[in-house]
């Protein structure tokens, strides 16, 4: 006796089966998307909390690097990338940071306006 099979029964060509392991990375980045959302609470809690500018500019800036570097690595994909391409990018860093440099005068205007907020 043989069972008919349903067309729902079939395997699935392919093209159509999603690729191996998919579920498990996407619950990575559900999680790495939670601790970008996190960080962006920490921030704002930071801000209202009225710490001194230097310190608050400190704190901001190293939560702004660690969000960075988690969508850098996780949603761009960096970390499955060769190191050439990693280390690559610090050259483009260090080119930004440089330039960057041209408005440092203006953006340290903001001590001496000593703001009350």
């Amino acid at each position: 006796m043989t069972h008919a099979t349903s067309p729902a029964d079939a395997p699935l060509p392919d093209e159509r089966r999603p690729p191996a392991g998919m579920f498990g990375e996407m619950g990575l980045n559900v999680g790495i998307w939670i601790a970008m959302l996190l960080l962006a609470g920490l921030e704002v809690f930071v801000t209202y909390r009225h710490p001194s500018m230097p310190a608050l500019i400190t704190m901001l800036l190293v939560l702004a690097a660690v969000q960075a570097f988690l969508g850098l690595m996780y949603f761009m994909h960096l970390r499955h990338e060769r190191a050439l391409l990693g280390w690559s990018l610090i050259g483009a860093l260090i080119f930004v940071v440089l330039l960057m440099n041209q408005v440092w005068p203006d953006a340290l205007r903001a001590f001496r306006l000593r703001l009350r907020y």
